[in-house]
């Protein structure tokens, strides 16, 4: 049985993107057969109770505002007992130094880097985002290194498998729209793309559209968005939903965050509004928008009500522009074969 460590942390700061992949990947990992334990810093916010009832084993370091690279290595070693066939690592805040102080542990590691900002010590590096360029990692992995790069290698849980098997044709007309922004939307862009909504219903431009409103475990302000919510016709609330697949496959057009929501989306092809969250979230969302897959807004910080309920409705009365997006969007990421079957990949490289 091939052993598996998962290095990862989610905190409201950082949100719950890293963790959430890392759950995915270690989820498939675990149905073809492999022992996966995770090393995570103890954080008691919403975020790691997908990991804390995953069934995973969990070695929980303690939380530290002054942990440096080499302390966490001391600590991630001190954590893990015996030998692992792979190390995954998925976290802005370690680099070479860390992984290397971590070879005593693995034969291989594997970092999840969308950054290519400093040197890694990794034998394979998975990167599903735009743009997909070989070159940025240049001088920053080792020769050997193989690069997994671009959204075919998205990780997406089985329910997206599950829901493109016979995907909704979508003709352009918006009958269901989506807001969404994440796991934890620091800067609760929700509660604004739904005073956009509020305009756009009293003016009349709602009518009969429904409305799924959904916030990640997160999100701070879950319930007074839930009050807003009500504010709007033929609208639903949710929050930390485990069946996000379900509310993309019945929406025609979606509000939401850059990050992995964008290769949800596109794999089932949803056109959307896409607003940034974070700085590394722009580069992804501007070349899915020069392709035609979604609508870049920029970041979160810029986003006016007013503007965006322009937008929506612009889109509302062109269903021609939502047909060819939604078109575009189902062919951005592909098959995404290998967040089905991970470990093949990971045995190849033994």
């Amino acid at each position: 049985m091939m052993r598996i460590a998962v290095r990862v942390d989610a905190a409201p700061r950082i949100g719950g993107g890293h963790l959430a992949r890392c759950l995915v990947f270690a989820t498939a990992l675990r149905r073809e057969g492999a022992a996966v334990t995770f090393v995570c810093r103890a954080d008691d916010s919403a975020l790691t109770a997908p990991l804390r009832t995953s069934g995973f084993p969990v070695c929980w370091l303690p939380l530290s505002s002054a942990c440096t690279p080499a302390q966490d290595a001391a600590a991630t070693r001190a954590a893990l007992t015996g030998a692992y066939d792979w190390l995954i690592v998925d976290h802005y805040g370690l680099d070479a130094g860390w992984e290397r102080a971590l070879r005593a542990r693995a034969r291989r590691i594997l970092a999840l880097d969308d950054l290519a900002d400093r040197p890694r010590d990794c034998d394979l590096l998975l990167n599903p985002n735009l743009p997909a360029h070989p070159a940025r990692y240049r001088g920053l992995v080792p020769s050997a290194c193989r690069l997994l790069l671009g959204p075919e290698y998205a990780l997406l849980r089985e329910e997206f498998f599950c829901a493109r098997v016979q995907p909704r044709p979508r003709d352009g007309r918006v009958n269901r729209l989506l807001v969404s922004f994440g796991g934890s939307d620091p800067g609760n862009a929700t509660a604004r793309a739904l005073t956009a909504l509020e305009l756009l219903a009293r003016a009349g431009e709602l009518h009969g559209i429904g409305i799924d409103v959904i916030a990640g475990p997160g999100h701070s302000e879950w319930q007074a968005l839930r009050v807003q919510t009500q504010t709007l016709p033929h609208a639903r609330f949710r929050r930390a939903t485990r069946q996000m697949a379900r509310f993309i496959a019945a929406a025609d057009l979606a509000i939401g965050a850059g990050g992995g929501s964008l290769w949800e989306r596109c794999f089932l092809g949803l056109p959307a509004l896409v607003v940034t969250l974070a700085d590394n979230q722009h580069a992804a969302s501007a070349v899915l928008a020069a392709r035609g897959a979604c609508w870049h807004l920029g970041p979160a910080a810029t986003l006016a009500p007013p503007a965006l309920a322009q937008q929506v409705a612009a889109l509302l009365h062109d269903p021609a522009a939502v047909r060819a997006a939604a078109a575009v969007a189902l062919t951005v990421v592909g098959a995404a074969a290998f967040s089905r079957h991970p470990l093949r990949w990971l045995r190849d490289m033994q």
